[in-house]
């Protein structure tokens, strides 16, 4: 049984050339009957996507970025444009932590060990601390149907408040002064946050 979600990962750590990398993305976007050859190859196959993503997370993204600069530059570009087209799949750029001595994550609170590049009002990044402190001695569940249950219903007891499209909400143990402090917004952690998570699950 899969989430409401439907997302795409495409883990970048191991890309150490443009070759491999559009292997990945034939792989991942599952284009059969044209090889990814140029950029302009590319933006051709991704127009002719019957099913876009609703989320599409390159995970490693900052290390590979260092490796091959140009091509995460042109990679990127060419994702947000599409993006911008069609307005249905949400580009999340995310930067796994390394599992300590090699070992296998067995917890919920190791989703949370890295935080995303940005957050959507300033009461967000108390839940995501409040949620990783919570989930501390949680084992990971079986399945992606679990793992999204077990998030919304902790930011529930958190919040007192459970998750709603176009919702803000204030929370006043979060507050610390200023605009927008205490304030959780839904749709940063419907859109982006758990989708985010549930990424970083199947990376496991």
């Amino acid at each position: 049984m899969n989430t409401p979600y439907k997302i795409i990962t495409i883990d970048l750590q191991a890309v150490q050339s443009i070759a491999k990398l559009y292997q990945l993305l034939e792989q991942k976007l599952r284009i059969k009957h044209l090889t990814i050859r140029n950029w302009e190859t590319l933006e051709k196959e991704l127009e002719q996507l019957v099913q876009a993503p609703s989320h599409l997370i390159f995970h490693n993204y900052p290390s590979f970025s260092i490796r091959l600069t140009g091509a995460a530059e042109q990679l990127l570009q060419i994702f947000l444009n599409f993006d911008k087209k069609q307005q249905k799949t949400a580009i999340l750029l995310d930067q796994l932590y390394e599992p300590t001595l090699g070992k296998k994550p067995t917890h919920v609170a190791s989703l949370f060990d890295a935080e995303p590049y940005g957050y959507g009002l300033r009461g967000d990044p108390f839940l995501w601390k409040e949620l990783k402190e919570r989930f501390e001695k949680t084992n990971l569940p079986k399945n992606e149907i679990d793992l999204l249950e077990m998030i919304t219903e902790q930011v529930i007891q958190c919040t007192g408040q459970p998750l709603q499209k176009d919702k803000n909400f204030f929370i006043e143990k979060y507050n610390r002064g200023g605009m927008s402090s205490g304030t959780i917004c839904s749709d940063f952690w419907l859109n982006k946050a758990i989708p985010l998570l549930i990424g970083r699950f199947r990376q496991i």
